[in-house]
């Protein structure tokens, strides 16, 4: 048997210190945040808009359906409060003039989603999976469509 050098000494320490790492790593792994952090689920109402959608998606869109997010297959919430409006874009005039004007057969659908809201330090949360950021595009599927829009505002309730 050999005597003990200063190397063996030095990988006798840090494998005592990773392994008391990795115990006050599990130790506080079930826990909220560690700061006091709180996980509170506040109810809200996000608008969205989605635009340039031709019949079948306003058809597809009804009041109830559950939305879920494309990006984390999350549920958001279900649809409150559905409007639907002409879709209006720019289009050049003969003369060469930018104005509004409806496209037919397109069109813009405002859409009230009911979710439970997480609040943490960088930004809103649904289901505290999702993040909910205004005037961002947000990916989302019912069971009978697939589509996106823009978060106009988020209420709280």
């Amino acid at each position: 048997m050999r005597r003990m050098n200063i190397v063996d000494i030095i990988i006798i320490v840090f494998i005592i210190g990773g392994i008391l790492v990795l115990v006050s790593k599990l130790g506080t792994f079930g826990s909220s945040g560690g700061q006091g952090e709180e996980m509170k689920m506040t109810k809200a109402i996000i608008v969205l808009e989605v635009e340039d959608v031709r019949e079948a998606t306003v058809n597809a869109l009804k009041i109830g359906h559950i939305v879920l997010s494309e990006e984390t297959n999350s549920t958001v919430g279900p649809i409150k409060e559905m409007t639907v409006i002409p879709y209006r874009d720019e289009i050049e005039t003969v003369d060469g003039k930018l104005v509004f004007a409806e496209v037919p057969d397109k069109y813009t659908i405002v859409i009230a989603l009911e979710a439970s809201l997480l609040e943490r330090e960088t930004g809103y949360f649904s289901e505290g999976i999702t993040e909910m950021k205004i005037n961002s595009v947000f990916k989302f599927y019912t069971k009978y469509v697939s589509t996106s829009g823009r978060i106009e505002e988020i209420n709280w309730q």
